[in-house]
């Protein structure tokens, strides 16, 4: 019958052949049946003459083709159809990349020819991968001994690592020092191989030496690419690493010969890792649902996704988007899967995944008194004696703001109390590596505990889930900054909220004035971390900075006050004045995304009359936003609208005076021997209808006076001696009242008696 090939796009033919090749299988297995399937069904008969087909070159007689699987090689990538398309285009030999384990994560590999054909070239396609067997036959390892062809000569370096890594190494080097006549495929892959060869017996000198050579003689080679990634990952040189992986797969060579998705999913694994790694979460899952979502899923990313703690949210469109049709079709992921989905509170998923055929019955039986057991959790029930009443908190914890500050310190009190079953459970994906931050101990514990029972949900997030929990009771922290709040909040808390905690008086008279009971507000203010936030400590001055500093920390936004800040600074001075107001700019490109100013107050600093400015836009630890506040004269903060003011208290238990909105919450906690208050007045502001919907009121907050904020600030700059002078009374009383040991113990207090049913 006759064959055409024809291009998919153009359906124009490409080859046309008389009839189908015939294929004759060459081996050395004791039995066709122990032949791959996939060789089976590319092949037309099978021919067993202890490999005779390399040393002598000769088809078979009947057959066009010839395909040579030895005894022991498996199959790790490719297929029938691969296999009769790579015997169709044949024009001679056709070599295979032979794998040999090494390392975790790489291969050693060699180049094979596996199958023969009338013609004279060489050709390799890489879309075929064996891993070799133990042993070959008596006639084909003595004939690869003796052969001098460059294929094996690799082939016998590569082989002999497993028994003599030393010789190989020696012999590799040996090649690549002779190598300037090599076939640059071979010279590739034998350079690579030796970097992988250097991994595996812990020479990072020679293999970074290697690698920093390879990738000037072969800088598309995606396999290089991504053992220079490796090594940057290994160093901790996390930028370096994504940038490697990435040039992997922007324009990669692919006649040289790599690991299996070297130029694709590996690739985004590796990008997956280095996102990991420095935090970016949302980075890390993006690149490891690519291989996972690959046939077959590569297991790295398999193993790196489901390692993920996730949203309730995130986890169900990742469970029935990536993680179910992953398990239908691999049922060897089938245990891993199911506990991510009980930790995640999937039951669907995890009950589906029980009535998967493929899914063996023992594992079925070993799972389903799991899956009965989570189930029941969610059910409310007596606590039995002795049980600790389980507690989870909910919100947002690897990210730099203050609700996951607030959340961090939670956590490690509820751990810390030791009364309590505690989970923890993000509603957001993070940004920063935990293992940087407070508590990160408490938290990761948290994250990995599935809770027996539900007693108590605590959710902080934004925007705030006032939903009802599975079973127990509910308490919301919710700051908030305006006069009025979305209708649809009253009757969400008073009818699934057992209390709202609320950062500051103002904010409870907020709340209760707009329809929720007085009873059910409770006010408990933020902390700050005493030991780093103190006048004693290192001290930054951003490089660049004039001799009087005023800061400005948070989101550069009309709430807070930005351009009101920037207007009084302009009014106040020129640039002849020696002052600098330093804005530390926070969220600009996440919960305040499209909001901050702080482009246009850079923009107005470039007049040839405007004071100066910073502005700083990265992310910053607390010990390194301490060292911010104690290089600075004076925190101004001239908000409009305020739920607490979390930078006022940080800046006066670091010793720095404040100057900002007399109305609100900041009286409640600013004492009055260093802080400067700015007159202001109720005022509407002239926005759209709040995304939150209807309000209870007008939107209305405070208008700081502009001309008092100027002044302010004008008399600070000439009174530096005199600002300062009740700094360090108002440090300690700030630290005493708030430092976080007194307020989570006040959580505690609440928590404890919330739990035990009070």
């Amino acid at each position: 019958m006759p064959v055409h090939v024809v291009q998919i796009n153009s359906l124009e033919t490409e080859r046309s052949y008389e009839r189908s090749p015939v294929v004759s299988v060459v081996t050395d297995v004791a039995s066709e049946a122990d032949l791959p399937a996939e060789v089976r069904a590319a092949s037309d008969r099978v021919v067993n003459d202890g490999l005779s087909l390399m040393r002598d070159c000769k088809v078979p007689k009947g057959s066009d083709a010839a395909l040579m699987w030895m005894a022991g090689d498996r199959l790790v990538d490719g297929s029938a159809a691969v296999l009769r398309r790579s015997i169709s285009i044949a024009n001679g030999r056709v070599f295979f990349p032979i794998h040999f384990p090494c390392t975790p994560d790489f291969d050693l590999i060699a180049l094979q020819p596996r199958i023969w054909k009338n013609g004279s070239s060489d050709s390799v396609h890489s879309s075929i991968r064996v891993s070799a067997g133990a042993q070959f036959s008596p006639g084909i390892a003595e004939f690869i001994e003796e052969s001098r062809e460059d294929w094996a000569r690799l082939y016998r370096a590569v082989t002999a690592a497993e028994k003599d890594p030393e010789r190989s190494v020696h012999e590799l080097s040996a090649m690549w020092r002779e190598s300037s006549v090599m076939h640059p495929v071979y010279r590739g892959l034998l350079v690579r191989d030796l970097i992988v060869l250097q991994f595996r017996q812990n020479k990072t000198d020679h293999a970074e030496r290697l690698i920093r050579v390879a990738m000037d003689v072969y800088p598309r080679y995606a396999e290089i690419l991504l053992l220079a990634a490796w090594m940057a990952l290994q160093q901790g040189n996390i930028k370096k690493a994504s940038r490697c992986a990435g040039w992997a797969l922007e324009n990669p060579d692919r006649t040289f010969v790599g690991s299996i998705g070297a130029d694709s999913y590996r690739a985004h694994w590796l990008q997956g890792l280095a996102a990991e790694f420095s935090g970016e979460q949302a980075a890390a899952i993006q690149n490891y649902v690519i291989g996972t979502r690959s046939r077959p899923a590569f297991p790295r990313s398999v193993y790196g996704l489901l390692r993920q703690r996730l949203s309730r949210r995130d986890a169900e469109d990742l469970s029935y988007g990536t993680l179910v049709p992953l398990v239908h079709r691999e049922p060897q992921y089938s245990e891993m899967a199911f506990h991510f989905f009980l930790l995640h509170g999937q039951m669907e998923p995890a009950r589906r995944l029980l009535s998967f055929p493929r899914v063996p019955n023992e594992l079925k039986e070993k799972l389903q008194p799991l899956f009965d057991e989570a189930s029941a959790s969610r059910i409310p029930r007596p606590r039995a004696a002795g049980a600790k009443p389980g507690v989870r908190l909910t919100g947002p914890f690897y990210v730099y703001s203050s609700l996951a500050r607030i959340n961090r310190e939670i956590a490690g009190a509820l751990t810390a109390a030791g009364d309590f079953e505690v989970g923890m459970e993000p509603a957001s994906l993070g940004s920063v590596l935990g293992s940087t931050l407070p508590h990160h101990e408490a938290v990761s514990k948290g994250f990995k505990h599935r809770l027996s029972r539900l007693d108590l949900t605590l959710r902080l997030q934004w925007p705030p889930d006032f939903d009802s929990p599975p079973s127990g009771k509910l308490v919301c922290i919710l700051p908030w900054e305006f006069h009025s709040i979305p209708q649809s909040w009253v009757r969400a808390i008073e009818d699934k909220v057992d209390e709202l905690w609320v950062l500051s008086q103002f904010n409870r008279e907020v709340f209760t004035r707009n329809g929720v009971s007085r009873e059910r507000v409770h006010v408990i203010p933020c902390g700050v971390d005493a030991g780093i936030f103190q006048p004693e400590g290192p001290v930054w001055r951003p490089e660049g900075c004039r001799n009087f500093i005023f800061l400005f920390v948070g989101g550069a936004i009309f709430r807070k006050g930005a351009d009101l800040l920037w207007n009084a600074y302009a009014k106040a001075f020129s640039s002849a004045d020696d002052v600098t107001l330093v804005v530390k700019d926070m969220g600009a490109s996440t919960f305040y995304t499209g909001q901050s100013l702080a482009a246009s107050m850079r923009k107005a600093s470039h007049q040839p009359r405007a004071p100066h400015l910073m502005v700083l836009s990265e992310d910053t630890d607390d010990a390194k936003l301490a060292s911010l506040y104690r290089g600075s004269n004076m925190l101004v903060l001239p908000y409009r609208g305020e739920g607490f003011g979390l930078p006022l208290a940080e800046s006066l238990a670091c010793g720095r005076p404040v100057i900002t909105t007399s109305e609100g919450p900041a009286r409640e906690f600013c004492p009055p021997e260093a802080s400067y208050f700015v007159p202001a007045k109720m005022v509407e502001f002239p926005s759209a209808e709040s995304q939150l919907g209807p309000m209870t009121g007008p939107l209305a907050g405070f208008e700081p006076d502009l001309d008092a904020l100027a002044t302010s600030m004008r008399y600070a700059f000439d009174h530096p001696e005199e600002i300062s002078r009740g700094a360090l009374a108002a440090s300690e009383k700030v630290r005493s009242a708030l430092n976080w040991e007194r307020i989570t113990g006040l959580m505690i207090e609440r928590i404890r008696l919330l739990a035990s049913g009070g």
